[in-house]
């Protein structure tokens, strides 16, 4: 409770500036964002959430954040957002190529499995290591 109250606190409304580079970056990445459909999750062997891997993706090609940026915000994700209830982690991936087939937007999906599987390595916690073992144990 006391990390969501930090996060919380420490969110402020969007500011012109921002609205304008969200304008700006839309119209250049339109293309390139999920739309969030879920058409990929059908047929994945793995149960990757590939639309919610997706939606964390926009925050890169939406705000331009680095990959230090991403790596400190996959965390959080885990954890309180998009993919706390995630059954696999995008380097569980088998490249089988199922969820690009179906993705409307025609996204490099498992490119993108890939750069954020790299995130996740560089951001693990002993911790979620743990719970993620125990998760595991407990589904068999």
């Amino acid at each position: 409770i006391d990390m969501a109250c930090r996060v919380a606190d420490s969110s402020r409304p969007f500011s012109p500036e921002d609205i304008e580079r969200i304008k700006k970056h839309l119209a250049e990445n339109m293309n390139s964002l999920c739309t969030g459909c879920g058409y990929c999750l059908e047929g994945c062997p793995e149960n990757i959430p590939i639309a919610s891997y997706m939606q964390f993706y926009n925050q890169k090609m939406l705000f331009g954040k680095s990959d230090d940026e991403m790596i400190e915000n996959i965390d959080l994700q885990h954890n309180w957002q998009l993919l706390a209830e995630r059954a696999a982690d995008a380097a569980d991936c088998s490249e089988c190529g199922r969820c690009e087939e179906a993705c409307t937007q025609h996204l490099n999906i498992i490119e993108r499995l890939r750069e954020i599987a790299q995130w996740e390595k560089k951001s693990h916690k002993p911790v979620r290591k743990f719970l993620k073992k125990v998760k595991r144990r407990i589904s068999r």
